[in-house]
C-alpha cells in the first residue's frame, strides 16, 4: 500500500518516502515532514508505504526514505541492503525503537537514526540536512533564501534581490562578488546588471530570458556562457523535467 500527499507549486519536488507498518507512526512522520518542508520552502511529495516490498516496487527514485527496522516479511535492514544494490533511494533515515541495531542499520545512503518517541526532537535537524544535501542553498546577505530569489539586479554599487514574494532592500555589495558566491547554487550572470537563478527561468531565448513575468536581456558577450550553464543545469536536473 502507498499513499501520496504533499504540497503543490512549481519547481523541483523532493520525493520523501515513509515506510512503516504502523499507520499512526506514519501519520506522526507525515506531520513532522510537512512542517519542516514548509519552513524550508521546499516543494515535496510524501509517499506512504506500509511494507518494504512496496518501496522496491515503486517506480520513481526516492530522494529520502524514512524507514522502520522491524516490519513483517521484509525488515528495514534487509530492505536497506537490497536498496544498496541500486540507485532507487538517495538517502535513508531510520526511525526505530531498536537503537541496539544502529550499527547494523548504518551503511550506504544512511544519513541518520531517530528513535521512536523522540521523532519530533531528533528528526527535524536530519530533515533539514537532507534538504541541504538534495538542494544546496544559503541565506544571501542574511535576508533572502537563495531558493526563493528569482534574480538580482545591480544599482551603482548596490544590489536588489527580486524574490518570489517581493523585493529586498538595497544591499551594498557588488554583483561580481555575488556571482562567485552563488555559482554553486545554480545562479548565472546574464548581463552586467543581472544575476539569475536558473531554477526560476520560465523560458530561455537567444537574446533574453523570461522569469516571473519579466523579460531580462542577455548581453552579447555572455550568450555562450549562459547557454552552456543552462544546458548543464538542465542535464543535471533532467529527471525532474
Amino acid at each position: 500500500m502507498l499513499r501520496l500527499s504533499g504540497n503543490s507549486g512549481n519547481g523541483d519536488k523532493m520525493i520523501i518516502g515513509i515506510c512503516d507498518d504502523d499507520v499512526q507512526e506514519r501519520e506522526r512522520l507525515l506531520t513532522i515532514c510537512a512542517e519542516v518542508m514548509k519552513k524550508e520552502y521546499t516543494e515535496y511529495t510524501l509517499i506512504e508505504f506500509d511494507n518494504g516490498k512496496a518501496v522496491l516496487d515503486y517506480e520513481k527514485k526516492i530522494d529520502l526514505l524514512l524507514l522502520d527496522i522491524e516490519m513483517p516479511e521484509l525488515g528495514g535492514i534487509e530492505l536497506k541492503n537490497r536498496l544498496q544494490q541500486s540507485d532507487k533511494v538517495e538517502m535513508i533515515i531510520y526511525v526505530s525503537s531498536h537503537s541496539e541495531l544502529m550499527r547494523e542499520a548504518f551503511g550506504l545512503h544512511v544519513i541518520g537514526f531517530a528513535r521512536k518517541g523522540m521523532e519530533a526532537v531528533q528528526l527535524p535537524d536530519m530533515l533539514r540536512s537532507a534538504v541541504q544535501m538534495k538542494e544546496p542553498h544559503l541565506l544571501i546577505e542574511g535576508q533572502a533564501d537563495s531558493r526563493t530569489v528569482r534574480y538580482i539586479e545591480a544599482y551603482y554599487g548596490y544590489v536588489k534581490m527580486i524574490c518570489e514574494h517581493g523585493e529586498t532592500d538595497l544591499h551594498r555589495i557588488t554583483l561580481d562578488s555575488l556571482e562567485e558566491t552563488l555559482a554553486p547554487y545554480d545562479f548565472v550572470r546574464i548581463h552586467r546588471k543581472y544575476l539569475v537563478n536558473m531554477r526560476k527561468i520560465d523560458r530561455l531565448h537567444d537574446n533574453e530570458i523570461e522569469i516571473g513575468g519579466v523579460k531580462l536581456p542577455i548581453s552579447v558577450r555572455m550568450k555562450t556562457k549562459v547557454r552552456k550553464a543552462y544546458d548543464s543545469f538542465a542535464r543535471r536536473n533532467a529527471r525532474y523535467c
